[in-house]
């Protein structure tokens, strides 16, 4: 490949080849941090090739279908912090003010 000029347009050099070996090697905090990787391998690969080439074309249409994948897996993983807190949130505290309703002298609860 003839890529002389690849660094002169593109400042952020990103490749499915590295995503893999930083996904192999656990580099990746988050799923936010793999996404933005892809993404950004996709947009490259439309920067640099011009919009009537194969690659750009197959780089567009990647980069729709693991949009759509992507959001789904976003979802469920929001939807899942989401839970992880609001079992937090329900778990119950016990108070001296409810131990001390529980023994009230005068009777009460």
């Amino acid at each position: 490949y003839n890529l002389k000029d690849y660094h002169d347009i593109i400042k952020n050099p990103m490749d499915l080849g590295t995503v893999h070996k930083k996904l192999a090697g656990g580099k990746y905090e988050t799923l936010e941090a793999f996404f933005c990787d892809c993404r950004l391998t996709f947009d490259n690969a439309m920067l640099y090739n011009p919009e009537d080439d194969e690659v750009h074309k197959a780089a567009a249409e990647l980069k729709q279908r693991f949009q759509a994948k992507a959001k789904r897996l976003e979802l469920k993983e929001m939807a899942a912090r989401v839970g992880e807190q609001s079992e937090e949130e329900e778990k119950p505290v016990v108070t001296r003010r409810s131990t001390r309703l529980q023994h009230d002298p005068d009777g009460g609860p």
